[in-house]
């Protein structure tokens, strides 16, 4: 059986309105008359009759009609042979009478032709690739790849891929190339298929007019002498559509014709023109009617060399001596090709793992060794390959596929156990171990050097120790003794071999082998001389507690010496509470100092009950019933304020007297220690006398230093010791004016606590042995003046006399407020004094306007809820946060909590011995640590903002300088 396939090219003159349907019939004796209809495509009609009875005699007839069913064209093609598996051409001229202008056209020509390759598998494909030109300017070429079997991708392009059939046998491809006036030219070769073939027809149907020409084809186009060419005409003669049109052929070069008289016809060139380049020889077509009418038409063919098809080399053998491989295996390859064309071949092999030898030839072929890898890569196939090219560049492939019994390769570095947070110079543990990987991400167990590791980022510059080189076993590198000798966060380490890239670790810290501090106090003695002394930390509890971040703590202990040293092991880096018995400091340093500065001897003993101080002095100024008599040694910093509450036995001086004898108990003064005239201590008592101001207003009174008295003391333990003398009249030649505004410190009252109240207002003027130095609470006053709530601003002059003239003179201004605050079941208030207030060395003091320099915290929240009410259920380690002061900035904080509760008479009572915890911070919040606060007890805290010039809160929390400021806000009473 065969088939056909029918294509009907319309010239310019024939429009889709002109012919509506093209019919075409097949018959033949043996056969039943077979009727289709043709498709328009585009400036075609085409259709394809496929099973074909084989045999001779056949006949095809084409019909063209117009829209009302009229017959247009014509024609027939008989004696076709139809061949088994065969594809048979069949051109049928249609016919048309219409007077025609010239036809003038040349034909395509072929200019190069690539087949992939000579011979393909049963249902394998060919990959073919041709270029052509036309010497017509402006022609558009077609491409018709057919063939005897088999079928194409793309038949129309100028590259396809034709598949070949399931049968054996050789089958024959054509490419056949047109322009759109019906010249065309072709070029067929061989291919060697295994398999039965099939074959198939391709029939032009064009449209011809006489006697104009419209239609003029030849094929092929491109011959040698002595190849014919098929030429075929068609004209139409409008005038008369019976007419009888007559054809004339000639040609412009040496050849033969054959019916050279017809409409079909055969020229057959005898030798090669003159011209040498293509469309070297035109044919032309006389059409008459024998009315002297007449048309004509040319077709340029190209008489010249033929075209060649170039077909890729074709593997003939190819043998390997083993499929299965590992590593080092060694296999053996060998390839044998031809080339169509007989041209000498090129073997170039490839591997992409492993290792190839040198080829050597062999017949017809080339053959190689390859030695196999220590490891493939998980993802890959090992193969080898050889590339067979022709003396034109074209190449087949031959590949060896393998099969891997090997290792996959490791193509990377994985940190199987991450290093994880440490003490400085310990081993960090779980040991570090590093694993071999392939690109699947599984272990790889291919053997490897060695596996080193590195710091890669160093926050504390340091070393890293111990083993830091291991070779993997069972593709895990361990490293079990690693050590940084340095502390830091952010370390990671660097894992590197040979041949891999290299990988980093996650970020891990090395914390401090131990938190070293001290507790050093700066003692100054008599002549301001500066020693300093550890504070005894042997009985004090010594922790670091570390907030997490549920609210809960992690508590380290610690261990404090004699000498004020103290350790705590293993505190991570980061802010933590330091505990020095019932004081927390909230820093980072990983050495502070919680020394203070302190006046007096480190060494002094402290007097007991039975010490005793008998007074005799003559010489005070008239006495008035405000006058009051200070106490200061700055040997040993004895003092006392007011000897008015140190009565052991005797009497206060009475009004106007100038002799004051009185025995005093010693050891109610305060730092009351025991004097030694022979460690240079000397003691000075000073009369503050009342005086008036009234410079700007309405009197006021105040108390100025008028006397004094200073003498060496030595007093035993247990005795009474004698102080006689005579005061001496102190010059009032110092003098302090300042603008003191007392509202602006009342002012504040709100922030203190909503519900407190101004209880009044102090100006000191007192000396201080060293005013670089602040933060002390006992010096000597050189003026006093209280002021009532409400006084107005007011600018006052002072005169005062100084009894210590090497000392520095400091202005403190203060004004104390009162919150009452009633505990759960108490009827009674307890009333607590917070103040708002500043120090600064005269003159500075007064230099400006005297107003508060710093405002108390602002906003106190406990547990959540605002603090300056009652509050309950705040748990035993609540948070406590405030907002900043809104006057003044604060370097630190003091957190005071006190425990309260209800006495006998419903009286709110504060437990004696101070605070339960102090608390230092220079941030906004805190959480109260563990055992601070106890279940079913109640408590107040203290607000503090403190400012001044130590700039060093992390490390010296409780060194302080002039200025010096501080502000009090009070929370109300609050349970856990």
């Amino acid at each position: 059986m065969g088939g056909a396939r029918f294509v009907v090219s319309l010239h310019q003159a024939v429009t889709a309105s002109d012919v509506q349907r093209v019919d075409l019939t097949v018959d033949a004796p043996d056969i039943p008359e077979t009727t289709v209809q043709l498709a328009p495509d585009g400036t075609v009609w085409t259709g394809f009759l496929s099973q074909l009875r084989a045999g001779t005699g056949r006949r095809f007839r084409a019909f063209a009609y117009d829209a009302s069913a009229h017959l247009l064209y014509q024609g027939e093609a008989t004696g076709v042979t139809i061949t088994a598996n065969q594809t048979v051409q069949v051109n049928i001229l249609l016919q048309q009478v219409d007077p025609s202008p010239v036809f003038d056209n040349a034909g395509p020509i072929i200019t190069s032709l690539v087949v992939s390759r000579s011979s393909v598998e049963v249902g394998g494909f060919v990959d073919v690739q041709a270029t052509a030109r036309d010497p017509n300017t402006g022609d558009v070429l077609t491409f018709a790849w057919t063939a005897t079997a088999g079928g194409f991708n793309a038949p129309a392009a100028s590259g396809t891929r034709w598949t070949a059939p399931l049968t054996e046998g050789t089958q024959t491809l054509t490419l056949t190339v047109s322009d759109q006036l019906g010249a065309s030219t072709a070029v067929s070769f061989p291919i060697l298929v295994e398999g039965t073939g099939v074959g198939e027809a391709e029939v032009f149907v064009r449209f011809n007019s006489w006697p104009e020409v419209v239609s003029l084809t030849g094929f092929p186009t491109q011959v040698v002498p002595g190849q014919s060419i098929g030429v075929s005409a068609q004209g139409v003669d409008n005038d008369d559509a019976l007419a009888n049109l007559h054809y004339a052929w000639t040609a412009s070069c040496a050849g033969t014709w054959t019916d050279e008289g017809t409409a079909n016809a055969r020229f057959t060139p005898t030798e090669l023109p003159a011209q040498n380049t293509c469309d070297n020889c035109q044919l032309t077509v006389r059409v008459t009617d024998g009315r002297g009418g007449e048309g004509l038409g040319h077709l340029g063919v190209c008489v010249g060399a033929p075209v060649a098809a170039n077909v890729a080399p074709r593997i003939t053998s190819a043998f390997q001596t083993a499929r299965t491989v590992g590593p080092g295996s060694t296999v053996r390859f060998n390839v044998r090709a031809v080339d169509p064309e007989g041209t000498a071949l090129g073997f170039a092999w490839e591997a992409p793992a492993g290792t190839l030898g040198t080829p050597a030839p062999i017949s017809e072929g080339s053959e190689v060794t390859w030695t196999a890898p220590a490891c493939v890569d998980a993802q890959a196939t090992p193969v080898v390959r050889v590339r067979v090219t022709d003396a034109q560049g074209l190449e087949v492939v031959q590949a060896f596929p393998l099969t891997w019994s090997g290792p996959a390769c490791a193509t990377a570095l994985g940190f199987l156990t991450q290093p994880s947070n440490t003490l400085a110079t310990n081993v960090i543990t779980p040991a570090v171990r590093v694993v071999l990987l392939d690109s699947l991400g599984r272990t790889s167990l291919t053997p490897v050097g060695a596996v080193r590791l590195a710091l890669g980022a160093n926050p504390g510059a340091s070393t890293l120790a111990g083993a830091v080189e291991a070779v993997p076993v069972a593709g895990v590198a361990t490293f079990a003794d690693l050590r940084i000798d340095g502390a830091g966060e952010g370390y990671t380490l660097v894992a590197s071999v040979t041949g891999l890239p290299s990988l980093a670790s996650q970020a891990f810290t090395i914390q401090p082998l131990a938190l070293q501090g001290v507790s050093n106090n700066r003692y100054f003695t008599t002549g301001n001389a500066a020693v300093t002394r550890g504070r005894d930390l042997s009985g004090v509890v010594v922790q670091a507690l570390v907030e997490q971040g549920n609210g809960t703590f992690t508590t380290f202990g610690g261990t404090g010496a004699a000498d004020g040293t103290f350790t705590v092991e293993g505190v991570p880096l980061g802010t933590y509470y330091l505990r020095l018995g019932n004081e927390y400091v909230m820093t980072s340093s990983r050495a502070p100092d919680l020394g203070t500065d302190i006046q007096g001897r480190p060494a002094a003993v402290a007097a007991n009950t039975g010490t005793l101080f008998s007074v005799d002095l003559q010489g005070l100024a008239a006495w008035q019933g405000d006058d009051f008599i200070e106490v200061y040694s700055p040997g040993t910093s004895l003092y006392a304020s007011d000897t008015r509450g140190l009565a052991q036995s005797g009497a206060t001086p009475t009004a106007g007297a100038q002799r004051w004898t009185q025995t005093l108990a010693y050891s109610k003064m305060q730092n009351a220690v025991l004097v030694d005239a022979s460690a240079g201590d000397q003691v000075t008592f000073h009369q503050l006398s009342t005086k008036t101001e009234s410079s700007n207003g309405a009197p006021v009174s105040y108390n100025a230093a008028t006397r004094a008295f200073t003498a060496p003391l030595v007093i035993a333990q247990g005795t009474t010791a004698s102080f006689t003398g005579t005061m001496t009249a102190l010059t009032q030649d110092q003098s302090l004016t300042l603008d003191l505004r007392t509202p602006a410190f009342e002012a504040l009252r709100a922030e203190v606590h909503p519900a407190a109240t101004v209880a009044g207002h102090e100006l000191y003027v007192a000396a201080f042995p060293d005013g670089a130095r602040g933060g002390y609470s006992m010096a000597p006053d050189l003026l006093a003046c209280f002021l009532t709530t409400g006084s107005a601003n007011r600018v006052y002059t002072f005169a005062y006399g100084n009894p210590y003239p090497g000392f520095t003179q400091a202005g403190i201004a203060s004004t104390t407020f009162a919150v009452t605050l009633l505990a759960p079941g108490a009827t009674k208030a307890l009333t607590v004094n917070p103040s708002v207030g500043h120090k600064d060395a005269v003159p500075a003091f007064a230099a400006s306007a005297v107003v508060p320099r710093l405002g108390p915290p602002r906003s106190a929240m406990l547990a959540g809820q605002a603090a300056t009410g009652n509050l309950t259920g705040v748990g035993l380690t609540p948070r406590l946060a405030w907002t900043a002061p809104s006057l003044g900035t604060a370097t630190s904080y003091r957190i005071r909590v006190y425990e309260v509760f209800v006495n006998a008479q419903g009286q709110t009572s504060q437990t004696a011995g101070g605070p339960v915890a102090l608390l230092y911070t220079a941030g906004t919040s805190l959480r109260l640590p563990p055992g601070v606060l106890v279940a079913g007890r109640s408590y107040y805290a203290v607000l503090e903002a403190r400012s001044s010039g130590n700039a060093d809160f992390q490390g010296h929390p409780f060194r302080s300088t002039l200025p010096e400021a501080s502000a009090m806000s009070v929370t109300g009473v609050f349970t856990p």
